[in-house]
């Protein structure tokens, strides 16, 4: 340790900042338990001693994005909190069910940034959007609800919510090998499609932020089988949130079902308009929101014009005659599409926006959620009816 000038010790920098998190703390509480009480003891004899319980030995047990080498030690530790957490009754039936079982059902999860729902959504195919206080205790749970100490100003931003959905997965397998069942892989697909429409909804975001699976309560092995997932990477996080209602729910289910039915193609060409217009709700400077809405826009609009000469004629006859009601409404749609793609063009050519007057740069800002109305309506109607044959669209024909 190195010493002062009045060879008093100087406290080092810590290299690590490490706080054991609440399943590790249940490990090391319940493994004590088993290992030096009575109580404990007798649990994992009876457990040993049953021949199911014997073959699952050297197998993995399966949690859906983890997988954990069986030991009895950890099914004792497991049925132990169990016990105490639902009662003895519930656990013994999980452990039966378990132990007669090849399959098991878990909570497939995506944490996502943007949504903060105040009661669980149940939403169309078996989707749930859930607030992280009702998620299952785990250590993703504790971190996202912790409140930081540092008070720096760039924190990053925690999810307040996940998209769920139960999926029936293998209990074991006798290798390493993560091979994902196939209901897995159809229900991981659902919830990020899912995640990708609700950015057609208005004033709604959503950034998927880590996606990982659970144990259903009464299931093992609980906090004590293995974690783990997987981090998508995006380059836009952002802080914003939305107050997510049931009131949405209708709008929610028909958008994610039309979405269902579309082509792949289409799926993946749309998506990533979604996702820019993600980005350009989550975004902080208006400059970048603007680029990334005019994106949007082009995306959904202009899939087939090669000629660059017509890319803002095109974006604004084609916005105001998808998404416009009466002539009236067309023409404001046009003028504000035409606002819109003009800034855009400012900062795409030039890097400034409007000069860099404050002034008209402020008019922007209070401006933008219009335009954003526009590129979600837009989309709306592109995923529930399908893109249009433009040619008949602009003369009025459909």
């Amino acid at each position: 340790m190195e010493l002062g000038h009045l060879k008093i010790p100087k406290p080092a920098l810590e290299q690590f900042s490490y706080i054991p998190d609440i399943e590790t703390r249940l490990f090391v509480q319940y493994h004590e338990i088993i290992s030096s009480t009575a109580q404990g003891k007798a649990i994992l004899s009876a457990l040993e001693a049953d021949p199911r319980v014997a073959d699952l030995e050297g197998q993995m047990i399966l949690k859906g994005s983890s997988a954990r080498r069986f030991d009895p030690t950890t099914l004792a530790m497991w049925f132990l909190w169990a016990a105490n957490e639902i009662g003895q009754d519930a656990a013994e039936r999980g452990l039966e069910a378990f132990l007669n079982t090849e399959e098991i059902t878990i909570i497939n999860t995506l944490w996502v940034l943007g949504l903060e729902p105040k009661n669980p959504i149940k939403l169309t195919h078996g989707l749930r959007i859930t607030p992280v206080e009702d998620m299952p205790d785990s250590r993703e749970k504790e971190q996202y609800l912790m409140h930081p100490m540092n008070f720096s100003l760039h924190q990053s931003p925690r999810p307040k919510a996940a998209i769920t959905h139960l999926a029936t997965i293998s209990r074991s397998r006798s290798d390493w090998n993560v091979v994902w069942d196939d209901e897995l892989v159809a229900s991981s697909k659902l919830i990020n499609d899912l995640a990708l429409v609700l950015n057609a909804v208005e004033d709604i975001s959503c950034t998927p932020h880590f996606h990982t699976s659970y144990n259903l309560p009464g299931t093992p092995l609980g906090p004590f089988g293995a974690s783990g997932g997987g981090v998508p990477i995006y380059d836009v996080a952002g802080h914003a949130t939305s107050a997510l209602t049931e009131s949405s729910v209708d709008e929610i289910n028909t958008l994610l079902c039309a979405f269902l039915t579309l082509q792949e193609t289409e799926k993946s060409r749309l998506g990533r308009a979604l996702s820019r217009l993600c980005q350009s709700k989550r975004r902080h400077q208006i400059e970048d929101k603007i680029l990334d809405l005019g994106i949007a826009l082009e995306m959904a609009l202009l899939d087939d014009n090669k000629s660059s000469q017509q890319l803002a004629q095109s974006l604004r006859l084609r916005g105001s005659w998808l998404i416009a009601e009466t002539p009236d409404e067309r023409v404001s749609i046009h003028d504000d599409v035409n606002l819109m793609y003009s800034y855009r063009s400012q900062v795409a050519h030039s890097g400034i926006l409007c000069g860099g007057r404050r002034d008209k740069i402020q008019a922007v800002q209070q401006s933008f959620p219009k335009y954003c109305r526009i590129a979600e309506r837009a989309l709306k109607k592109l995923i529930c009816n399908g893109r249009p044959d433009w040619t008949r669209l602009l003369l009025g024909a459909i």
